[in-house]
C-alpha cells in the first residue's frame, strides 16, 4: 500500500481526524497528546509531502494552519527546536508543490512564525533561512523582481540578523 492509497476518499476523513486529534485536543474530546506523538505525526506529514500525489490532501485539509499553531506555540514556550525544524521541513516540501505553495506563502501568520525561528539556535536558523530563500525565490513578479512577500521577508530577515 502506498501513501496516496491511504488518503483515498474512504480513509481521508479518518486520517484527518487522527491528525487533528493529535494536533489539537482543546475541544475536550481527548486527553492532550504528548509532544513526542506530535513530532512523529509531523515527521510522517513531511514524508507525505515528498509524494506529489499526496499534496492534494494537504491542499484540501488545511493542515498548514495546525502546523503554524504548533510552530508558534513551540516558539513561545521556547522548547523543542526539533519539532520546529520538522515543521519547517514540511513547509519546505509544501513549497515545492504548486498545489500547496500558496498555503505556506499566504497562510495566516505563517511567514511571521517562520521569521521568529531566525532568533533561535544555529540548526533552527539554518532550516529557517532555507525555507525563506525558497519563498523569496518563488515570490517573484513577472519582471523577475521580488514580490511583496519576498520583500517583506528580506526586510525582516536583515533586521533580525
Amino acid at each position: 500500500t502506498q501513501w496516496p492509497d491511504l488518503l483515498l476518499e474512504e480513509h481521508k476523513s479518518n486520517m484527518l481526524r487522527f491528525v487533528k486529534r493529535v494536533f489539537d485536543s482543546s475541544d475536550g474530546s481527548a486527553a492532550p497528546c504528548s509532544d513526542d506523538l506530535k513530532l512523529e505525526v509531523i515527521i510522517w506529514l513531511g514524508e507525505l509531502c515528498t509524494d506529489k500525489e499526496c499534496t492534494w490532501w494537504f491542499a484540501s485539509m488545511n493542515i498548514v494552519d495546525d502546523l503554524n499553531s504548533i510552530l508558534t506555540q513551540s516558539f513561545v514556550r521556547r522548547q523543542d527546536s526539533e519539532m520546529s525544524i520538522e515543521i519547517l521541513y514540511v513547509y519546505e516540501k509544501l513549497l515545492l508543490h504548486e498545489e500547496t505553495r500558496l498555503q505556506v506563502i499566504g497562510g495566516d501568520g505563517v511567514i511571521d512564525a517562520i521569521l521568529l525561528c531566525l532568533e533561535e539556535g544555529y540548526e533552527l536558523r539554518m532550516a529557517t533561512l532555507k525555507c525563506l530563500v525558497i519563498i523569496e525565490d518563488l515570490d517573484r513578479e513577472t519582471n523577475g523582481s521580488l514580490g511583496s512577500v519576498g520583500q517583506y521577508i528580506r526586510c525582516k530577515r536583515f533586521a533580525l540578523l
